[in-house]
């Protein structure tokens, strides 16, 4: 088994489109840059063929580093 990657974060949500998926990403930017350095960030729409609610998913992935 793998260790954790202390310095990648993941995680999925629904998001109504992406702009909100785009300050989802940024607000959660912000909180790891206090006390991290921000290397990449970024958002990806999953396809789907049902959006629940109106909802669509989006994969995001920050990368980072000690400062």
């Amino acid at each position: 088994m793998e260790a954790p990657d202390h310095n990648t974060e993941k995680w999925t949500a629904f998001c109504k489109d992406d702009e909100a998926a785009e300050e989802l990403l940024q607000q959660k930017c912000l909180i790891l840059s206090q006390r991290k350095l921000i290397i990449s960030a970024k958002k990806q729409l999953v396809e789907s063929k049902s959006h629940p609610h109106g909802l669509f998913i989006y994969k995001f992935v920050i990368i980072t580093s000690p400062k």
